[in-house]
């Protein structure tokens, strides 16, 4: 059932655009957590490489058919000597019980897929975790993760990304035609990694590949802001 993973249930409400749960809305909550718990196979993979090149065009990673462009990266391994790449998926099931749901009741494929977005990022901050208490032992830091999508870095990415990390082969997770994650509640991610205190720096909205369409946006915040304040 996953119980190692907790799914912040104010995640869930802020997926939904939802301030308060009444009766009703708690009551499916609870019925779509129990439900994408059963369903999901959590599986994550990393690599940790090099870096070869930080900019001005593009990052680089040594010993790695992948090279990242945009600035708003650059920014964010700015003091960094390493980076973690980092893959992380729910699973095909998941994203069957979000499909099945939609063909008999939207409103519960709706609070599913809402469910499903905050434990695929519960999966990615137990990692991360993982991860962070790895690099204290060392002597170095991470800087927060940063993912294709976020600000100029292309979505085009993801196909040489998972390649990379020989994703497919190693947890089931490819990209579509589209550069959309497959199964679709999964996450790429890089971390920094150096040996001093790092923060990352945030990508901004001007060039996000998102910005006409972004929900966060039309609600008068950022996805970078909510995120930073939520971890």
């Amino acid at each position: 059932m996953n119980e190692e993973y907790e799914i912040d249930r104010a995640e869930v409400l802020r997926y939904l655009h939802c301030g308060a749960e009444d009766g009703p809305t708690r009551a499916l909550i609870d019925r779509c957590l129990a439900e994408v718990r059963q369903a999901a196979r959590p599986r994550t993979v990393y690599r940790v490489f090099e870096l070869e090149s930080i900019g001005p065009e593009f990052v680089s990673f040594a010993g790695a058919e992948l090279k990242i462009p945009g600035s708003d990266l650059q920014r964010h391994l700015k003091g960094c000597r390493r980076a973690v790449l980092l893959a992380a998926t729910l699973g095909e099931g998941v994203d069957r019980a979000i499909r099945t749901a939609q063909v008999v009741d939207m409103a519960r494929a709706v609070v599913l897929d809402c469910c499903a977005s905050a434990m695929v990022e519960s999966v990615c901050d137990a990692e991360e975790g993982r991860l962070r208490g790895e690099a204290v032992l060392r002597g170095e830091f991470l800087t927060p993760r940063f993912s294709p999508g976020y600000g100029d870095v292309p979505l085009a990415v993801q196909k040489s990304f998972l390649s990379v990390l020989e994703a497919g082969k190693r947890i089931g997770l490819s990209a579509s035609a589209e550069n959309l994650l497959v199964p679709r509640k999964s996450v790429t991610a890089v971390l920094g990694i150096a040996d001093h205190p790092v923060t990352g720096a945030l990508a901004g909205c001007r060039t996000c590949a998102l910005r006409g369409k972004c929900e966060f946006r039309r609600r008068g915040t950022t996805c970078f802001t909510e995120e930073i304040q939520n971890r």
